[in-house]
C-alpha cells in the first residue's frame, strides 16, 4: 500500500501546464513548462540526395553515368525541446531541435556526418537570439508543399542560421522585425586568381571564405491574419574584396553592399477545403544571391550530364579583373505552391519556381576549358512538382513527391569540353533536365 501511494503522489506531481497549449507539462519542482517533441523518418530518395536535394548543383550534379547514386536512403530522428516560463516582461522561451541521420554510402566512410542541429534560440520581450529561420523569408513551398531542399527561392528554414533580431507588435497582427543575421554569401571571384573549370568551386577572394566581414542587416514588416498572411522583406550584405594579386602594394577594389528586397504572401482557402492554401513570394538581389538561391554554391555543375552534354552556372556574389572594381552579380526568383485537402487524411500539392542568375559579363575572361563563339554567362533554372500525404493513422505520414527541373545553360553554343575531374571529355554545353522522385514515412509527436 506505501509503495502505491509513493507512485500515486509521483504521478500527480508531473503537472500538466495548460498556458502554451498541448503537450506541455511543469518541470518538477519549477513554474517552468517544457514540451518534448520530434519525429522518425526514413525516405528514399531518386536522382537526389539526401532530403530530396535534386541532382543540380556542389556535390549532387550527375557528371558521369557512375559519379552518384541513382538512388539514396536515409534514416533521420530529431528531437526537439521546448521550454517556457512567464517574466515581468512576458513569456521567456529557449526552443533546441537536434538530430542524427544516416545516409546511403555513410556505411563506406570513417566518419560518417550524421549529427546536427538547426534550432537553438532565445525569445524574451521580442527579441530572438540564436539559430533560427530568416527574418527575411515569407513564403516557400518547402516544407509547406514539397520535401525538397529548395534551390530556388529564400529558404533557410531547412538548416537554419544564426540571428539577433527584434520584433515589435503593432496590433491586428501586424509587425516589423530587424535583425542581424550570419546568412553567409556566394564567393567574390578574382577572375585574375585563376580560372574556373565546369564542376569547380570558382576562386574565392573575399575574406572570411564565403561569409561577409559583418552580418547581413534584414528587416521585414508583415501582417498575420485569420485570411492567411503576407509581408515585405530587405537585406544589405557586406561584400568585401581582398588583394588584386600576391602582395600588399597590388591594392584591391573597393568595398560594396549587396541588397535584397523580397515580397509574398500565403492564403488560406477554406471553402475549397479545410487546411487548403496557396502562397507565392518574388525575391531580387544585386550582390546577395543567397537571397534568391539559399542552397545552391557556386559550382560550376548546375545541371545534369547526360552522356552527351552538361548544363553550367556560376553564382557569386560579385567578380572583379586586375585593376577593376566589383561587378554585382543579379539574381532574381519567384515561387508558389497550392495544397488541397482530398480528405481529413489525404492532401496533395503542387508547386513551381523559376530563378535567373545574371553574372557580369567578364565571367567569360576567366572560365576554362570553354571557348565558346559567344560569351553568355547568364543562366536560369525553373521546377515543377506535385507531393501528396496520406496519414494511415494520427501523426503517421506517408507522401511520394515527383519534380522535374530545368537547367538552361550559360554559355551554350557548340562547345567541346575537355577533362574535368569526374567529367570526360567530349560534351557540349547545353540546356539540361532531370526528373527526381522521393518517398518518405515519417512518425511524427509533439513539434
Amino acid at each position: 500500500m506505501q509503495n502505491l501511494r509513493f507512485i500515486f503522489k509521483s504521478i500527480q506531481y508531473v503537472k500538466i501546464c495548460s498556458l502554451y497549449g498541448a503537450g506541455f507539462w511543469y518541470i518538477p519542482g519549477t513554474d517552468t513548462c517544457m514540451k518534448i517533441g520530434g519525429f522518425i523518418r526514413y525516405e528514399i530518395d531518386f536522382n537526389a540526395s539526401g532530403s530530396f536535394a535534386a541532382y543540380l548543383t556542389g556535390a549532387n550534379p550527375r557528371f558521369t553515368r557512375s559519379d552518384t547514386r541513382d538512388t539514396n536512403q536515409r534514416t533521420r530522428g530529431v528531437i526537439s525541446f521546448d521550454i517556457r516560463s512567464q517574466t515581468a516582461y512576458g513569456t521567456l522561451r529557449a526552443y533546441m531541435r537536434v538530430g542524427s541521420q544516416w545516409t546511403s554510402g555513410d556505411e563506406y566512410t570513417s566518419t560518417p556526418q550524421n549529427a546536427f542541429f538547426d534550432r537553438a534560440f532565445i525569445q524574451l520581450a521580442g527579441f530572438t537570439f540564436g539559430r533560427t529561420q530568416s527574418f527575411f523569408d515569407i513564403y516557400n513551398p518547402a516544407p509547406t508543399e514539397s520535401y525538397q531542399t529548395n534551390f530556388i527561392g529564400s529558404a533557410s528554414g531547412g538548416s537554419g542560421i544564426t540571428v539577433a533580431g527584434y520584433t515589435a507588435q503593432f496590433g491586428n497582427g501586424i509587425s516589423a522585425s530587424i535583425a542581424a543575421e550570419d546568412r553567409g554569401g556566394k564567393a567574390v571571384w578574382n577572375i585574375g586568381a585563376g580560372a574556373a573549370a565546369i564542376g569547380a568551386t570558382l576562386p574565392n577572394s573575399q575574406q572570411g571564405g564565403f561569409s561577409p566581414d559583418f552580418p547581413d542587416v534584414v528587416a521585414n514588416l508583415r501582417i498575420d491574419q485569420a485570411w492567411g498572411s503576407a509581408g515585405i522583406s530587405g537585406a544589405f550584405h557586406d561584400i568585401r574584396p581582398t588583394y588584386y594579386g600576391a602582395l600588399f602594394t597590388s591594392g584591391h577594389p573597393d568595398d560594396k553592399a549587396g541588397w535584397a528586397f523580397g515580397a509574398g504572401a500565403k492564403f488560406n482557402l477554406p471553402m475549397l477545403g479545410k487546411g487548403d492554401h496557396i502562397g507565392v513570394e518574388f525575391d531580387y538581389a544585386r550582390g546577395a544571391g543567397q537571397y534568391t538561391n539559399y542552397s545552391l554554391t557556386t559550382n560550376g555543375g548546375v545541371g545534369v550530364f547526360d552522356g552527351q552534354s552538361v548544363a553550367l552556372g556560376w553564382n557569386p556574389d560579385a567578380i572583379f579583373a586586375p585593376g577593376g572594381q566589383l561587378e554585382l552579380t543579379k539574381s532574381w526568383a519567384v515561387v508558389a505552391g497550392y495544397t488541397h485537402h482530398w480528405l481529413p487524411n489525404l492532401q496533395s500539392s503542387i508547386y513551381g519556381g523559376y530563378l535567373k542568375v545574371e553574372p557580369s559579363d567578364i565571367m567569360c575572361l576567366g572560365v576554362a576549358p570553354i571557348a565558346a563563339p559567344s560569351c553568355d554567362p547568364d543562366w536560369s533554372l525553373w521546377q515543377v512538382g506535385s507531393r501528396t500525404i496520406w496519414n494511415p493513422v494520427q501523426n503517421l505520414d506517408v507522401g511520394l513527391e515527383v519534380m522535374y527541373s530545368h537547367v538552361r545553360t550559360a554559355f551554350s553554343g557548340g562547345v567541346t569540353t575537355g577533362t574535368v575531374g569526374a567529367h570526360p571529355a567530349g560534351a557540349t554545353i547545353d540546356d539540361n533536365n532531370v526528373w527526381s522522385g522521393i518517398f518518405r514515412v515519417q512518425r511524427n509527436f509533439y513539434p
